[in-house]
């Protein structure tokens, strides 16, 4: 069976709020609501991109903190997707992921998760 993608009308106004936040900044951001084959609810990020300009200045860690803090007040997992498809660095991102609390999933390619 396959993860179940759901229609949440908080994450995307949650989303919507960080747009609106860091509108000079962000280029980018992807995040799904699903429910896995256990029925556990997940926040699947998919992308997160930073306007040239605003790079290494700390933004990318503060908006994953919202994220962070987002996914525990409603009890979700967060799956990360980490790949190279968009020119970043593999081992930069999970590096980055991994200091803020991600772990690696063994049988997945790109996958991380954050436990809350």
């Amino acid at each position: 069976m396959k993860d179940i993608l759901i229609e949440d009308r908080e994450l995307n106004y949650f989303i919507k709020s960080i747009e609106t936040k860091y509108k000079n900044e962000l280029k980018s951001i992807m995040i799904d609501h699903r429910i896995d084959e256990q029925e556990i609810d997940y926040l699947y990020f998919i992308l997160l991109e930073i306007k040239k300009e605003s790079k290494n200045k700390g933004l990318g860690r503060l908006i994953m903190q919202e994220v962070i803090d987002y996914a525990n007040k409603h009890k979700f997992l967060i799956k990360i997707w980490v790949c190279s498809i968009l020119g970043s660095d593999e081992k930069i991102l999970t590096k980055f992921y991994e200091s803020l609390g991600f772990i690696k999933i063994e049988h997945e390619k790109y996958n991380m998760v954050y436990h809350f």
